[in-house]
C-alpha cells in the first residue's frame, strides 16, 4: 500500500504516533520523496519508548560492537525479520496443520522411528 504524505500524517495521527521531522529521515528516503514517489509506512521510522529485558539489550549491544551497527538498528532488523517471516510462513503452516492426510502419514512415519 502506497501512501502520500497527507495519508501518512492521517495514519500516524490515527495510531497516536509521532511523525519524525523529514530532516531526520535517511537520505535515501528523502531522495525518493523528492522524486514524488509515494512513501510506505515501512519506510518511515516512529520513535517509541520501549522497555526490554536487560539480557536482550546486552545481546544486541554485543552484536553491535562486533559489526559496528547501532544496536537499536539491530533490534529493528530482528523485529522486521520476525514480522516478515510470519507474513510469509503463517499461511503455509496453517495449510500443513489442516491437511489431515499429511498429518496421518506423518504420524505413521513417526511411529516407526
Amino acid at each position: 500500500m502506497f501512501m502520500n504524505s497527507k495519508d501518512i500524517d492521517k495514519e500516524f495521527e490515527k495510531r497516536g504516533l509521532k511523525r519524525i521531522d523529514p530532516s531526520e529521515l535517511p537520505e535515501a528516503v528523502k531522495r525518493l520523496k523528492n522524486k514524488g514517489r509515494k512513501i510506505t509506512l515501512r519506510e518511515c521510522k516512529s520513535e517509541v519508548k520501549l522497555s526490554l529485558d536487560a539480557d536482550i539489550v546486552e545481546h544486541f549491544q554485543q552484536e553491535s560492537g562486533e559489526n559496528g551497527e547501532d544496536y537499536k538498528n539491530l533490534i529493528n532488523t530482528a523485529l522486521r525479520n520476525l514480522v516478515d517471516s510470519q507474513k510469509t510462513n503463517g499461511g503455509k503452516y496453517d495449510e500443513i496443520l489442516n491437511d489431515r492426510k499429511f498429518l496421518s502419514r506423518l504420524k505413521s512415519e513417526l511411529e516407526t522411528v
